[in-house]
C-alpha cells in the first residue's frame, strides 16, 4: 500500500522515476557494453536521485495523506 503513496506524482513519482529509469537504463546499457565505470555512475546517479527524493520528500508525503498539509 505504502508502494503507490511513495511512487505517486504528489511524492517520488513522475519525472523523478523517469530520471531514474532513464539513467539506470542507459547505465545498464554501457555495462554491456563494457564500458563499465561510465555503466555504474549512470546507474549510481539514477538511484542516488531516487533515494535522495525518498529522503527529502519523507515529511511531505506523509502530510499529503493524512490531510496535513501547510499552505503559505
Amino acid at each position: 500500500m505504502w508502494h503507490s503513496r511513495i511512487l505517486s506524482r504528489h511524492c517520488c513519482g513522475g519525472p523523478v522515476l523517469a530520471m531514474t529509469l532513464l539513467f539506470a537504463g542507459l547505465g545498464f546499457l554501457f555495462l554491456l557494453l563494457s564500458a563499465y565505470v561510465p555503466g555504474l555512475v549512470f546507474i549510481a546517479v539514477g538511484v542516488l536521485s531516487e533515494g535522495l527524493c525518498f529522503i527529502l520528500s519523507r515529511t511531505r508525503c506523509r502530510q499529503s495523506y493524512t490531510g496535513q498539509l501547510r499552505t503559505r
